[in-house]
């Protein structure tokens, strides 16, 4: 029995070894000659929204990118608005970005929008998680490391844009559709 015990937890650490390991993905943006790191995987929240269909959502993909340019750095949380409602119905709001409120364990976290999308970020190359949707809304929040761990530590999260919605409507905030939290986590301790 002990060696049949032994064997199987060989074979287990075997399968365990042969697991590629999971790290930021790292691109050079040949226009600009910065490099950009960002999360193996983003954060997805989603909100209901059944006041159109069944079933139907409105996505929030976030990413988190460190970019250097000369060896100056900065990070940035790139926001992908997008939806499964009909284009005519889905209140992706104005190209113009709004501000992001990211509410961490019950703490506001307010981001300013990059008043236009850094050239990094542009482009369907899928290195930034765009989502494969005919439509959807770029942003890019400039954010600091204090904030980034406060999200990586943060056990509940839900995200609004601050923004007035059409005719007043109560639509309610962006909640935890795929947890990013590890991603994060693993970008953090690789800077």
């Amino acid at each position: 029995m002990r060696k049949i015990l032994l064997l199987a937890l060989c074979a287990a650490l075997a399968a365990c070894a042969n697991l590629p390991d999971r790290a930021p993905a790292e691109f050079l943006d040949e226009r600009s000659a910065v490099t950009v790191a960002v999360v193996d995987s983003p954060w997805i929240l989603a909100r209901e929204r059944r006041d159109v269909a069944a079933h139907a959502r409105d996505y929030l993909t976030l990413a988190a990118a460190e970019l250097n340019e000369a060896g100056r750095y900065s990070l940035a949380l790139v926001a992908h608005r997008w939806s499964t409602v009909d284009a005519r119905v889905a209140g992706l709001g104005a190209d113009t970005p709004a501000v992001l409120v990211l509410v961490a364990d019950g703490r506001d976290l307010r981001l300013k929008p990059a008043p236009t999308l850094p050239r990094e970020f542009a482009g369907r190359d899928g290195r930034l998680w765009e989502p494969e949707v005919a439509r959807y809304v770029t942003f890019a929040y400039p954010i600091d490391r204090g904030t980034l761990d406060v999200l990586a530590a943060s056990q509940v999260l839900y995200a609004y844009f601050d923004e007035a919605e059409p005719d007043g409507a109560l639509i309610p905030p962006y909640q935890d559709w795929r947890d990013g939290r590890e991603a994060l986590m693993r970008l953090l301790e690789t800077r």
